[in-house]
């Protein structure tokens, strides 16, 4: 009866320790994750970050603009400069024994409009568009008429936003490189026809 006694109580205790580590190792991690309200700021804008991060109980935000220990679910970061805001978001489990990072680039451009290229002239099929050395993409297609301004569904048009002010572009046309000033408006939108 001892022999059975003890066998029964290791037996217990064996169980028990095996569904206390299962129960440890299945309990899910958290997952972190944020979104924001828009894909791209200016300057002086406010970046809203959302906390959407799956199964936790305390958070800690770092990065760009991001001073201090911030612990709250959301966050705001006022831009004031230019470039890629990198933002990181912790997300820990109950007690803090599990985490889980989770990391993203948001761009901020100084205050810009928006510029739409097109051509009406046949041996311009296919252009290549540089604002100075960064290519912003081409025109494929020529266009009997102009396009309305902003648009981004015709083919043979190429809508881009850029920075506000004079910019140099470039446009590679069979072969041959031409250069232009032009203007791009606070917060309008400007035709450019490639010629």
């Amino acid at each position: 009866m001892k022999l059975f006694f003890r066998s029964r109580l290791a037996f217990e205790f064996i169980s028990a320790t095996i569904i206390s580590l299962m129960v440890v190792s299945c309990s899910k991690a958290p997952v972190a994750n944020f979104t924001t309200d828009k894909d791209e700021y200016q300057i002086g804008e406010t970046i809203h970050l959302k906390n959407i991060s799956n199964k936790a109980t305390s958070y800690l935000w770092s990065g760009t603009g991001i001073t201090g220990q911030v612990t709250t679910e959301d966050i705001e970061i006022v831009t004031n400069s230019t470039g890629i805001y990198s933002i990181t978001l912790t997300a820990y489990s109950n007690g803090k024994k599990r985490s889980n990072v989770f990391s993203r680039g948001v761009r901020v451009r100084n205050p810009s409009g928006t510029m739409t290229f097109y051509s009406l002239n046949s041996s311009n099929a296919f252009v290549e568009i540089y604002d100075g050395t960064e290519n912003i993409g081409y025109i494929s297609y020529y266009l009997s008429s102009a396009p309305a301004c902003g648009i981004t569904t015709t083919n043979g048009v190429l809508t881009a936003t850029l920075d506000a002010g004079p910019h140099q572009f470039l446009f590679k046309i069979n072969g041959t490189n031409n250069y232009v000033n032009d203007t791009v408006i606070l917060n309008s939108c400007k035709l450019h026809e490639v010629n």
